[in-house]
């Protein structure tokens, strides 16, 4: 986004942000900055997975370790503050479309869908446990002892 704002230099009043102009600056400022909290909201809740990447989520408690939960804080905080910053800055309050005019049903999904992520994350780290265990026995198997020589594996 930098780089374009640095190499876009033929700025004139009605053709700015790509066709959106200065009218619906406001609003495109608003968007970008909910888009954005969401997306580091997904982030955060894909990472409870990789916590303890060997465990079940119901097995152990990501919130046992402590740096992490305090790392994905700190992080949706700072998003919070960087989004209420931008937004503080707008010029008018009640100019062209904002986060008011995206339908609800639009709001419900976003909201609802990392309670369908953490799941869908779990079942895939449940197949890649089961993986690894297969693995980890195979190679133990391979030392050539007459112990495993003997495994019903």
């Amino acid at each position: 986004m930098l780089l374009y704002l640095i190499n876009n230099t033929n700025y004139d009043g009605q053709r700015s942000w790509e066709g959106w102009g200065d009218h619906y600056a406001d609003s495109l400022n608003a968007v970008q900055n909910g888009i954005a909290f969401l997306i580091v909201l997904y982030f955060c809740m894909i990472s409870i997975s990789f916590v303890h990447r060997m465990y079940q989520l119901w097995t152990k408690n990501p919130l046992t370790n402590r740096w992490w939960a305090s790392s994905v804080f700190v992080v949706l905080v700072l998003q919070v503050v960087y989004g209420s910053v931008s937004l503080s800055g707008s010029r008018e309050a009640s100019r062209g479309p904002g986060l008011k005019d995206i339908p609800a049903w639009l709001w419900l999904m976003a909201f609802i869908w990392p309670f369908v992520l953490i799941p869908l994350n779990e079942v895939i780290k449940r197949r890649e446990i089961r993986v690894n265990v297969r693995y980890q026995k195979r190679a133990r198997l391979e030392f050539g002892t007459k112990l495993g020589m003997n495994s019903p594996f």
